[in-house]
């Protein structure tokens, strides 16, 4: 067991941590229910507790893939620590699950963090930063696939081959899949915005690149710590935005997404976890909201799963 985040929604031990379980670390190939690590997630930044488990179903509704999430309580040594929501790891077992050949190459896309406020390196696929990456699961290949994207991106960004060549190399609809979930959960501490807190997985069937969500607790806000979504600054994103094939194509796949997300029951599932979670998060001995604010959020939330698909309409032009 150990505390995992860093800035932003990490706690100290006697707060609310998030909590990492690795179930092997001392007994090769344990598992527990067939998965061999966990995270459990604080929602300290989160009043409703639920913005990561709606924002994972966004995903999935999207036709991305997501971790499986689910809400827990959690004690340590007998102390209560409250409401917790407990995530899946995106490890190799994750990739056996979605994958009929899981051996692609995995890596990490958050920050590095050098230990003080603003001592931090963020992980893109430009010539700067691509060796920031760290692989997670698959072979260790030099960063060559991360290499090969990015100076893909480099070379042929702002011609009018763009889409075209990056394609034996990006999955092209599943971007165009994560991207429209990204934006409808508004995550303005994802890949696009804030170039933080999602997963490169390399496929081992053709080695093109998929993302892969990571860390919603900052989701479904009208705020962002970096910028908007007229200006991305994720460079895959920032340059489908300025090419007029990739952009006219993911304006095209969000007729379409847009309304197989909206099709989901949503309002049901907020009130089938409201009545699920309500009294465990009003009874949090360490939530930092005042009860009041958790019904509040909650319906903030409703509010928002009904009005999102229109705004995005009309962001692009429908």
């Amino acid at each position: 067991m150990r505390l995992r985040c860093k800035l932003g929604s990490f706690q100290e031990i006697h707060e609310k941590p998030k909590w990492k379980i690795d179930i092997n670390r001392y007994v090769a190939g344990q598992r527990v229910f067939d998965v061999k690590a966990i995270s459990l997630n604080n929602s300290v930044v989160d009043c409703s507790y639920m913005r990561e488990i709606l924002s994972f179903d966004v995903f999935r509704a999207a036709g991305a893939f997501a971790p499986r999430v689910a809400f827990t309580q959690v004690t340590v040594n007998g102390l209560d620590y409250g409401l917790y929501q407990i995530m899946e790891t995106q490890d190799d077992v994750y990739l056996e699950e979605r994958y009929a050949d899981p051996t692609g190459n995995l890596y990490d896309g958050k920050y590095v963090w050098g230990g003080g406020w603003f001592d931090f390196s963020f992980i893109d696929f430009t010539r700067s930063l691509y060796l920031n990456f760290d692989l997670e699961e698959g072979t260790d290949v030099g960063h060559a696939d991360v290499r090969a994207v990015t100076e893909a991106l480099a070379n042929h960004g702002g011609t009018p081959d763009f889409y075209a060549e990056l394609d034996p190399l990006i999955d092209w609809e599943q971007f165009h899949r994560y991207f429209l979930a990204e934006q409808y959960v508004d995550n303005g501490d994802g890949y696009a915005i804030g170039r933080n807190n999602y997963r490169a997985y390399f496929r081992a069937t053709d080695g093109r690149l998929e993302f892969q969500p990571f860390d919603f607790d900052y989701s479904l806000q009208t705020w962002s710590w970096f910028g908007t979504w007229d200006d991305p600054s994720g460079e895959v994103v920032a340059q489908c935005w300025d090419d007029e094939v990739c952009l006219s194509t993911h304006a095209d796949w969000a007729t379409t997404l847009i309304d197989e997300v909206e099709a989901v029951d949503w309002q049901a599932k907020i009130d089938a976890w409201d009545a699920l979670t309500y009294d465990a998060a009003a009874a949090d001995p360490r939530r930092e909201c005042d009860v009041a604010g958790i019904a509040a959020d909650r319906d903030f939330l409703r509010g928002w799963m009904t009005d999102r698909p229109d705004e995005l309409r009309a962001v692009w032009g429908y």
